[in-house]
C-alpha cells in the first residue's frame, strides 16, 4: 500500500508539473496567436467593401404594438397563400410573439382586411395589402432569399421574393422588434413579459451576401425547421434531384444496370466513373433527356449536378487519355461534354419556358479539380474557346485537400486560389463546396475556426454564388464545437463582415449561460494549442488525418486533456445552483457541456488508457458509449458508424 501511495503521488506531482508547464505555454502563446487571429478579422472589418445589401433603419413611434397586456395586431396572408415557408413563417411569428408577450396573434386572409393606415396588421407574403399601402420592391434585387420590411402607418409588410424570403423577412422584423436571434436547437433568444410594447418604425432591405447557403450539419439537413431558422436552403429545398441524389449524380442519371450491356463505352474501363468522350452525342442525349424529365417534375427548382461518382478515379480509355494528353487536366473532356448537354437542354428551354432559368452544375473535384487554361502575359487564357463553359453551367468548386487551418489568402493554400482564379475564365457561374471536419475522425479535436470568415470573403470576392460548408453531415448531433460551428457558418454567409469575435461571445453567452465563462475559457486554450500546433507541429487542418497522424503525444499532451477535462468539472460546477432553481435549465446545460467534454474523452480512452485500471477504463468507455446513445451521435467518421467502433473497446 505504501508503494502504491508513492507511486500515484508522484504521477499526480508529474502530471501538475506537465499542466503547469502546458497552462504557460498556452498563456505565452495567447497573446501572438490571438493577436494574429483579431488581426486577420478585424483588419479586414476596417475596409469599405460592401459585399451585400443590408440596408436598415429603425426608429421609435408611439403606436401600441402590446398594451396593457393585450394587442390589436392581427396576422394577414394571401387569399390563396400555401406556400411552405409562408405557412411556417406564420406559425413562427405566432411562436415568437407569445414567447415575447404571451400573446397568441390571429391570423386572418387579405380578403378579410379593410386597409387603411390605421390598420394594425403584420402582413406575411404576397398580399393584396402591399398595393393598397404602396410598399414595393424589386425581386431581382433582393433575390432568392433576400426580403423586405417596411412599417406603413400602423402596419408592418414583410416579404421576399419567394417564401423563404418571406419567412427570413419575419426572422428580420422579430430581431429588431423583441432582439430575437436563433443560437441551435432548444436556444432562441427573445425578450420576454412584454406587456407593453410600442410599434417599433422599421424599414429593412435584405439580400444575402451567398444568394444559396445549403444547410451544412446534420441537425440541419435532418430538420428542415432548424434549417429554416438558421436561414439555411434546407438540404432538399434546392437542388433537383435524380432519385433523391444531389450530388455524384452521375450514375443516377445514367444508371450501369440499364445501359452498360448496350452501351459499354459510356463508362470507364475499371466501371467506376462515366466516359464522356467516346460517345458524346449518344450519352448527352440521354443525359439532357433526363434533365429535361426533372424539370418538368419540379417546376419551382432550376439547379442541379451532373457530377461524378465520389471516388478519386477517371476514365483511362484512349479517348479520354488522349484529351488528357492535349489539355493536361481531364477536365477538358468533361466541359467538352457538358457543354453539349448545357446547349441541348437550353434549345429545349427556349422552345418549351423561355424565361426559366436553369443551373447546371458540373464539379471541380479530385481528377477533374484542375482547369484546361494557358497562363500568358494578360493572365490565364481558355487553353481553347471551345472549353468555356455554357452559361447555364455552374462550375462547383470542391478543394478537398485544402489546409483548412488557414484561409485560402494564405500560401498554404495558394493552389486553391490559383485553381479557383483558373476556373473563373472559363465559367460564368461559381459554387463552392469547402469543409469543417476532419472526415476521417469526428471525435478529435479539429479548428477552421481561423480561417471561416476570410474563406468566404475569398470566395465572395471570386464570384461565388452558392456556398456549402460542410462539416458533420450524417448525424443529428456533432462533436467539437459542432453547434457553435452551425451558428457561425449560418450569420457569416450571410453577412459575411459580420463581427466573428461578438457572434462568438454572444453564442457563449446564450448557449451556455451560466458555464459561459468556463466554456469560453476551454474553446480559447483549444485554439490557442491549436496555433500552437500549426506553428510547431505542421497542423494545417486537413480534412483527412488519421488516429496514427493525428494521435501523438506531443500533439495531446495528457496533462493538456486532463487540464481541459477539469475545465469541463468547472463547468458542471457553475450550473450546479441550477439543480434545484431551474432542474430542466440545469440538464440542457448539463448535456450542452457534455458534448464538448467527448472529444477529450476519446483521447483519453485511445491515447492514455495504460493510466486506468481495467475497471476505471471500461467505466470511462461506457460513459462515453452511454453520453454518445443519448445525443444521438451515430458516427465514428464519415464512412463508419459508432456501433462498429464501440464494438472494438
Amino acid at each position: 500500500m505504501e508503494t502504491t501511495n508513492k507511486e500515484n503521488k508522484a504521477k499526480s506531482t508529474k502530471k501538475i508539473r506537465l499542466i503547469a508547464i502546458i497552462v504557460a505555454a498556452v498563456i505565452a502563446l495567447s497573446t501572438v496567436s490571438f493577436f494574429v487571429i483579431r488581426c486577420a478579422v478585424g483588419g479586414r472589418e476596417e475596409e469599405t467593401i460592401v459585399r451585400g445589401l443590408h440596408e436598415r433603419t429603425v426608429s421609435e413611434t408611439d403606436i401600441d404594438l402590446v398594451k396593457d397586456g393585450a394587442t390589436d395586431y392581427v396576422i394577414v396572408i394571401g387569399e390563396n397563400e400555401t406556400n411552405e415557408q409562408v405557412m411556417f413563417a406564420t406559425n413562427e411569428l405566432i411562436q415568437n410573439f407569445s414567447r415575447a408577450t404571451g400573446l397568441y396573434l390571429q391570423t386572418k386572409k387579405d380578403s378579410e382586411i379593410n386597409y387603411t393606415e390605421n390598420s394594425k396588421v403584420l402582413s406575411l407574403g404576397e398580399t393584396s395589402l402591399l398595393q393598397k399601402a404602396g410598399v414595393t420592391y424589386d425581386k431581382k434585387e433582393i433575390g432568392s432569399s433576400g426580403y423586405v420590411v417596411q412599417t406603413k402607418g400602423s402596419s408592418v409588410f414583410m416579404v421576399g421574393a419567394t417564401g423563404a424570403g418571406t419567412l427570413y423577412a419575419v426572422y428580420g422584423w422579430l430581431k429588431e422588434q423583441f432582439d430575437y436571434e436563433y443560437f441551435a436547437i432548444g436556444e432562441i433568444a427573445i425578450e420576454k413579459g412584454l406587456t407593453n410594447e410600442k410599434l417599433l418604425n422599421v424599414t429593412l432591405k435584405e439580400k444575402p451576401d451567398f444568394e444559396y447557403r445549403l444547410a451544412n450539419y446534420g441537425e440541419a439537413i435532418y430538420d428542415p425547421q432548424v434549417a429554416y431558422r438558421a436561414r439555411f436552403n434546407p438540404f432538399h429545398s434546392l437542388w433537383i434531384s435524380f432519385d433523391g441524389t444531389d450530388y455524384h449524380t452521375a450514375f443516377e442519371i445514367v444508371p450501369p444496370t440499364e445501359y452498360q450491356a448496350d452501351h459499354p463505352n459510356w463508362f470507364s474501363e475499371d466501371d467506376t466513373q462515366l466516359c464522356m468522350t467516346r460517345d458524346p452525342d449518344g450519352l448527352s442525349d440521354v443525359v439532357a433527356e433526363r434533365i429535361k424529365e426533372e424539370l418538368i417534375a419540379n417546376p419551382d427548382r432550376n439547379i442541379l449536378t451532373v457530377t461524378q461518382e465520389d471516388v478519386n478515379t477517371w476514365c483511362t480509355c484512349e479517348t479520354c487519355t488522349g484529351l488528357l494528353n492535349k489539355y493536361g487536366t481531364n477536365s477538358a473532356g468533361y466541359i467538352l461534354f457538358m457543354n453539349k448537354v448545357a446547349t441541348k437542354v437550353q434549345n429545349w428551354l427556349d422552345e418549351t419556358d423561355p424565361d426559366r432559368e436553369v443551373l447546371i452544375a458540373m464539379f471541380a473535384y479530385h481528377q477533374s479539380e484542375e482547369a484546361p487554361v494557358k497562363e500568358t502575359n494578360k493572365g490565364y487564357e481558355p487553353m481553347d474557346e471551345s472549353l468555356r463553359l455554357h452559361d447555364s453551367l455552374a462550375l462547383f468548386y470542391c478543394p478537398i485537400f485544402a489546409s483548412y487551418y488557414y484561409d485560402f489568402y494564405s500560401e498554404e493554400n495558394v493552389n486553391v486560389a490559383v485553381t479557383l482564379d483558373k476556373w473563373s475564365v472559363l465559367a460564368k457561374n461559381i459554387f463552392a463546396w469547402i469543409y469543417g471536419t476532419n472526415f476521417q475522425l469526428y471525435f478529435a479535436p479539429y479548428s477552421n475556426f481561423n480561417s471561416m470568415q476570410n474563406n468566404y470573403r475569398f470566395l465572395y470576392d471570386r464570384g461565388t454564388k452558392y456556398v456549402f460548408d460542410q462539416h458533420q453531415f450524417n448525424q443529428i448531433c456533432g462533436t467539437d464545437w459542432y453547434k457553435l460551428k452551425g451558428y457561425l457558418s449560418s450569420n457569416l454567409q450571410w453577412k459575411i463582415d459580420s463581427n466573428q469575435e461578438e457572434l462568438t461571445d454572444k453564442f457563449f453567452k446564450n448557449y451556455y449561460k451560466d458555464a459561459a465563462v468556463q466554456m469560453r475559457q476551454l474553446f480559447d486554450e483549444e485554439q490557442t494549442w491549436f496555433a500552437y500546433l500549426a506553428e510547431h507541429k505542421a497542423y494545417t487542418g486537413e480534412i483527412g488525418y488519421t488516429k496514427s497522424t493525428l494521435f501523438k503525444e506531443d500533439y495531446w499532451p495528457r496533462g493538456l486533456i486532463e487540464n481541459w477535462l477539469d475545465l469541463i468539472e468547472e463547468a458542471y460546477k457553475a450550473i450546479e445552483p441550477l439543480k434545484v432553481s431551474n432542474p430542466s435549465l440545469h440538464k440542457t446545460l448539463h448535456d450542452r457541456i457534455t458534448y464538448e467534454s467527448l472529444a477529450f474523452r476519446f483521447i483519453q480512452i485511445e491515447m492514455y488508457s495504460v493510466y486506468y485500471s481495467d475497471f476505471e477504463l471500461q467505466q470511462m468507455k461506457a460513459s462515453f458509449r452511454d453520453d454518445c446513445n443519448e445525443f444521438g451521435i451515430t458516427q465514428y467518421r464519415e464512412l463508419e458508424d459508432l456501433a462498429g467502433y464501440i464494438g472494438q473497446f
